[in-house]
């Protein structure tokens, strides 16, 4: 409220309070959006616009309220999936910008236009309906890339997930299993982490890494996920394939299982996550599961050794790690 009276150079004594409340009493209200471009889709009409309450926000700086765009902000996603206005398996989200940051045709106003420009262009309007309360500079630091120096924005997109959230009890239990020096990384820092693990995205999208070995059609219909050099050859009659990254393997195309009449599979763009490479570490060293060296023999076809024979190796005996890996 102090706010408002200082942004509207309002006398006090020319106003007249009623009633004072916490933010708390407001949670559930719907509200009608500034723009209603997507007001009456996707069920945003019934699930969406109203107000939420989180700890993030503060009443020390700026105007107490923030507005939620799951798709532009970790917190935002966070409070939308927390209160339901998402489901992030099932939910379409909305993002009208293009991948140079330009408003795309479903924001008509500012079409082709580059994020930061149509910040005039929005004011404008708003002021014009008379919805803009104030328009003030708040400084803030704010992220830019420091190759170009371009203001960068947070943005969801495309990516590929180990499934981790369902399976966190077994990591516990596997975790009070093993033993720590010192101890209260296991018991406190680790432990908390892995109790709350997230599901992990395994997917870069950068040029050098290891290419996630799957193909696809353009609508994600049908996906290949290729298990070996041997496979990819056949499926895709490419011979004497030796290096698999993306500059050697980019334009190889597979056949649709579906038959001749689909277009041919395309490799999806991603690259794995480093960490997804160090944790295959204990299976490529004996390049499972092609081959398997145990202590006494050389390479031999893993369908004719038991099992017993990459036990000896994983899980390991004896790890060696900096403090900084124990925080996920």
């Amino acid at each position: 409220m102090e706010w408002v009276i200082k942004e509207l150079k309002l006398k006090v004594e020319n106003l007249c309070l009623l009633n004072r409340f916490k933010g708390k009493y407001l949670k559930g209200l719907k509200y009608k959006p500034l723009f209603n471009y997507f007001y009456d889709k996707y069920n945003f009409k019934e699930n969406a616009y109203k107000i939420l309450c989180d700890e993030f926000v503060t009443n020390t700086v700026g105007t107490g309220i923030v507005h939620c765009a799951p798709s532009y902000g970790e917190d935002d996603f966070r409070v939308c999936e927390k209160n339901k206005i998402i489901d992030p398996e099932k939910s379409i989200f909305i993002d009208p910008l293009d991948s140079n940051g330009y408003f795309t045709s479903e924001v008509k106003e500012v079409e082709n236009m580059y994020i930061k420009d149509a910040d005039v262009v929005i004011k404008k309007i708003l002021k014009e309906q008379n919805r803009l309360l104030s328009n003030n500079m708040i400084v803030h630091s704010y992220p830019f890339c420091w190759r170009s120096d371009t203001p960068l924005i947070y943005r969801a997109i495309p990516a590929w997930f180990v499934r981790v959230n369902n399976y966190t009890d077994r990591l516990v239990k596997n975790n009070d299993t093993t033993y720590w020096i010192p101890a209260h990384v296991k018991e406190k820092k680790f432990h908390n982490w892995i109790k709350d693990a997230k599901d992990w995205c395994i997917s870069r999208n950068r040029y050098w890494g290891t290419p996630i070995p799957i193909w696809t059609d353009e609508k994600m219909e049908q996906i290949v996920c290729i298990e070996s050099i041997k496979q990819l050859e056949k499926l895709s009659g490419v011979t004497n394939i030796t290096d698999l990254h993306r500059h050697n393997i980019d334009h190889i195309t597979i056949d649709d299982p579906r038959g001749k009449n689909y277009p041919k599979l395309k490799r999806i763009s991603e690259v794995f996550d480093c960490w997804f490479e160090s944790g295959s570490m204990p299976y490529a060293k004996v390049h499972f599961p092609f081959y398997c060296s145990d202590i006494t023999n050389s390479e031999i076809d893993i369908s004719k050794v038991p099992m017993e024979s990459f036990n000896k190796i994983f899980p390991a005996d004896f790890i060696a790690e900096g403090l900084d890996q124990t925080r996920g």
